[in-house]
């Protein structure tokens, strides 16, 4: 038996010896996408698990190098045109603010970090780069805002949209600040989570919103459930392809909303529960033992095990389709890393599309309790 706490300072130590003078971490390539990123993603990541790992052995070293990742996120040349993050090298066809998550990812770190260690500046940028993005009040949807703030459509990506949306909530709960402007975009969306949440044939959370409440996604019932690769370039992969690799990433950003409420309140309207719930018993019956390989984003890029763990805490009173028999969120923990943990190098970096962004995804564990956990390890 291995304690989770082992497993995060393992990676936080490695963590160390791979960081920069300036703070940054080595930069992925987005897993099974294949866009070359900057450093921004990953040294956020790190940042979390540098802070977790302080706060778990109150290690100098640790909290150092937390604060030498935020001050390399802060800088000027993090947002070149003094907008959003560029997270994505330039590429045809890809915004360089890799979207809403791109955003949602770089100031997370810098939300947790500048609230624990009262860092004005951590949160005053965090402030700024989510203050920029518009709120579409007609399809209850952000819009994406580019490194040079232009202003783009709004992102249809459920999970982006989630995510974003439980940021905004961390900063104004984090500043207590009522007189944050995207506070009133937040409540609209979470009033209408319910009517643009939906599943697919097989009750994966939809990889996009629904265009209009109410209506039938078109590829939620159709679209094959296989990645295609176009010839000589990236692959096209289909939507509910995308919807399987990305179910429990939903999960987990519903639970960031979950975990933000006062205790004892719903989530958000009725309805959007028994979607939660048939969510939940989806993970339980398809993506509990999925064979290494069967999804590109389950398991080796979304880290599938520590995002159902998650939501299975944070939902226990809406896991009623969940079976009984089904595998506590101690053992969706164990699956992970014994699937991608690697003894040799202290990561969880072993047989990933990506492996240093799935290293770097070890942070997400940090909302985890300290379990004993089977690791293989």
């Amino acid at each position: 038996m291995t304690r989770l706490t082992e497993i995060m300072e393992r990676s936080a130590r490695a963590g160390l010896r791979m960081q920069a003078r300036d703070g940054a971490m080595p930069a992925g390539h987005n897993g099974p996408w294949h866009d070359p990123e900057t450093s921004v993603r990953a040294t956020a990541h790190w940042a979390l698990v540098f802070h977790d790992a302080y706060s778990r052995s109150r290690r100098q070293e640790f909290l150092d190098a937390a604060i030498r990742a935020c001050d390399y996120l802060i800088a000027n040349e993090r947002r070149p045109s003094g907008a959003t993050f560029a997270c994505r090298l330039p590429k045809q066809g890809k915004s360089q603010c890799n979207g809403l998550i791109g955003q949602a990812w770089a100031v997370e770190a810098l939300i947790l970090i500048g609230g624990a260690l009262k860092v004005p500046d951590y949160l005053r940028i965090a402030e700024a780069v989510l203050s920029l993005h518009p709120y579409d009040a007609r399809s209850h949807a952000w819009r994406v805002v580019e490194v040079d703030g232009q202003v783009m459509g709004a992102d249809r990506t459920y999970n982006q949209q989630i995510w974003f949306c439980a940021m905004v909530d961390l900063f104004a709960r984090t500043q207590g600040a009522p007189g944050f402007c995207q506070i009133p975009a937040a409540r609209d969306f979470s009033a209408h989570l319910g009517r643009i949440t939906r599943l697919t044939n097989r009750s994966y959370f939809s990889h996009h919103v629904a265009r209009s409440p109410g209506g039938r996604l078109r590829d939620a019932v159709t679209w094959p459930i296989t990645g295609r690769r176009r010839r000589g370039s990236e692959p096209a992969f289909a939507q509910n392809y995308l919807s399987v690799g990305y179910h429990s990433f939903v999960l987990y950003g519903l639970g960031l909303l979950r975990d933000r409420l006062p205790s004892g309140k719903r989530l958000v309207p009725t309805g959007l529960g028994g979607l939660i719930g048939r969510g939940l018993n989806t993970a339980r019956k398809h993506l509990w033992g999925l064979p290494p390989g069967e999804n590109a984003f389950a398991y080796g890029y979304n880290p599938t095990g520590i995002e159902i763990a998650y939501a299975l805490l944070m939902f226990p009173d809406l896991a009623r389709h969940y079976a009984a028999s089904g595998p506590g969120p101690e053992e969706w923990l164990a699956s992970q890393l014994a699937r991608h943990f690697n003894p040799a190098t202290g990561l969880m970096d072993r047989d990933a599309p990506d492996p240093i962004g799935l290293a770097a995804r070890i942070y997400e564990a940090m909302r985890l309790p300290d379990w004993d956990i089977r690791t293989g390890a």
